[in-house]
């Protein structure tokens, strides 16, 4: 009876460990710095709520916008709350695959799967991707001027 009570409370404490884990992203962290103006025609989108920008060329040679690129949303929950994530598919990780904008969130255009990209999870809503997509940081230093580093 003893082993008994002590297998379930192994495996009780397994499954709420695992549960409390957070999902890391498989794409490594790439250097990333780029200069956003919200009145600059390229990133206008992000003047609305919900606003998506694919940035995949940087605007200097000093900016850095990792290996596919990066998306810039506007947070449909929160004002002035802007979100940056890698464009690289987690799936596809051998090869740069550049994630494309679809209703909404970022779709990869060669295994199909999709991400959540509004409420700022990153989280893979279709498809085979498990891992989320790699977020970045966004400061605001004015009132139409953002930031996305790491």
């Amino acid at each position: 009876m003893a082993r008994y009570l002590i297998s379930v409370f192994l495996l009780f404490s397994l499954l709420f460990q695992a549960c409390g884990e957070a999902v890391e992203p498989s794409v490594p962290a790439s250097p990333i710095y780029y200069n956003l103006f919200l009145q600059d025609a390229r990133h206008r989108a992000l003047l609305s709520p919900g606003g998506i920008v694919r940035i995949t060329e940087p605007s200097t040679a000093q900016e850095r916008i990792g290996r596919a690129g990066i998306a810039v949303v506007r947070s449909i929950e929160q004002e002035n709350t802007f979100y940056a994530f890698d464009l690289q598919c987690p799936v596809e990780t051998n090869e740069i695959v550049s994630l494309m904008v679809e209703n909404s969130r970022l779709v990869c255009p060669r295994c199909r799967s999709a991400f959540e990209v509004l409420q700022g999870t990153g989280r893979p809503e279709e498809g085979i991707a498990q891992s989320p997509l790699r977020r970045y940081t966004v400061r605001s230093l004015g009132r139409d001027h953002l930031v996305v580093s790491n």
